[in-house]
């Protein structure tokens, strides 16, 4: 059966939280002198009492743009970026983390129809489709509940009615302040749901467990148990899978960027390659070294 077009997902960015505003000026000024572009900055967004600072780059190269966000709390309130430097995430105190990655943006060529299909599998969002206009186009983006108990992490689903990954030199920004406002409000709401009940309501809350697979979602080098993968697509779809929401993924020997958390299980997202894959971490010089060694 043909894969749905909408159904169709690319990695379009990933947001990571910081501890401290020391952490997000050198992040940002480390990507600036190399290679990155600003398509969005804003000192402060948010509410009355408690923010954020934000920046979104892109590398024209290799396509790919990367959000980082600082929350500001007050003396009285934790703003949500910093949730999980306070409260901890993964199960474990928040310890000395630096960052976090908070979501990951999945882009789809029909944002109403994605939605809708998700939402009659019983998966729930957090907000409405945003529908705003960036420098290159129409922009629409819609985000959905945690996806953990223990984690801060979410999905967000945009659609660009550009090519967004021919966007090269010149200037413009690629997000908008309405939405980024919109976002921290509706954020911030839910995260004082939580401080009040202790419990979230998640993204996959409202999946029949009928339409859970066998696929498992597990955090590398620990040993707790892995966790179950509702099917929200039919496997020959070209879509995400569990693979992608953690800080680790595969990383694709066919696609020029190989970079990590941007690959599916049944092949590549940006290049559809299905073979060739080889767990994140592993460099080429260690399997080199492994293939010496098996040989002496």
């Amino acid at each position: 059966m043909p894969a749905k077009p909408f159904m169709k997902l690319h990695a379009d960015h990933k947001t990571v939280l910081v501890r401290d505003p020391d952490t997000f000026r050198s992040i940002r000024d480390f990507l600036g002198n190399n290679g990155y572009r600003s398509v969005y900055e804003t000192e402060r967004v948010g509410e009355t009492k408690t923010a954020m600072a934000t920046f979104a780059c892109h590398n024209p190269v290799l396509g790919e743009r990367l959000a980082v966000v600082y929350g500001m709390s007050a003396e009285d309130e934790v703003a949500h970026p910093q949730a999980p430097f306070v409260y901890g995430f993964g199960g474990k105190p928040p310890g000395d983390a630096q960052t976090y990655i908070q979501h990951l943006a999945l882009r789809t060529v029909d944002l109403f129809k994605l939605r809708a299909y998700l939402e009659k599998k019983g998966a729930e969002f957090l907000t409405p489709i945003y529908q705003d206009k960036d420098s290159f186009g129409p922009l629409l983006q819609s985000f959905t509940r945690d996806l953990f108990d223990d984690e801060w992490f979410f999905i967000e689903f945009v659609q660009r009615d550009y090519d967004a990954d021919k966007v090269r030199a010149g200037g413009g920004v690629q997000f908008v302040d309405k939405t980024v406002r919109s976002l921290y409000q509706a954020k911030q709401e839910e995260f004082r749901e939580w401080l009040r009940t202790k419990r979230k309501r998640k993204f996959l809350d409202g999946v029949p467990k009928a339409a859970k697979s066998s696929t498992t979602w597990s955090r590398p080098g620990t040993s707790r148990p892995s966790r179950p993968w509702p099917r929200l697509y039919p496997r020959s779809d070209a879509a995400v899978g569990p693979w992608a929401f953690g800080t680790r993924g595969s990383v694709c020997e066919t696609c020029p960027d190989r970079s990590t958390s941007t690959r599916a299980s049944s092949g590549c997202v940006s290049c559809s390659a299905s073979t060739s894959r080889r767990p994140a971490g592993r460099s080429r010089s260690s399997r080199a070294l492994e293939g010496a060694n098996a040989s002496s």
